[in-house]
């Protein structure tokens, strides 16, 4: 259901933040990317608390738009699915 490439470290977070930390919406918390490098985020402050959203990196500047992919973590992680190209185990 969701498209994740990956999920960051505490590394790749700081890195993350290096480039787009001045465009995030306020509140947000990028755990992690798609192929084409948007973000999944949690929301940490505000009333969307709790909630991921889903952040396109292509927005002009002062845009804040999300869309909101879960109500909660837990519900997000249950919808991932298998790559099928790794449906082997590989």
């Amino acid at each position: 259901m969701f498209d994740v490439r990956t999920t960051f470290s505490i590394r790749k977070l700081h890195f993350v933040y290096d480039l787009v930390g001045d465009v995030m919406p306020p509140g947000a918390l990028p755990f992690a990317e798609d192929w084409g490098g948007n973000l999944y985020c949690l929301m940490i402050t505000g009333s969307a608390a709790g909630r991921v959203v889903y952040w396109r990196h292509e927005r002009e500047s002062g845009d804040h738009h999300v869309d909101l992919v879960a109500a909660t973590l837990g519900e997000f992680l249950d919808g991932l699915v298998p790559d099928p190209r790794h449906a082997d185990g590989e």
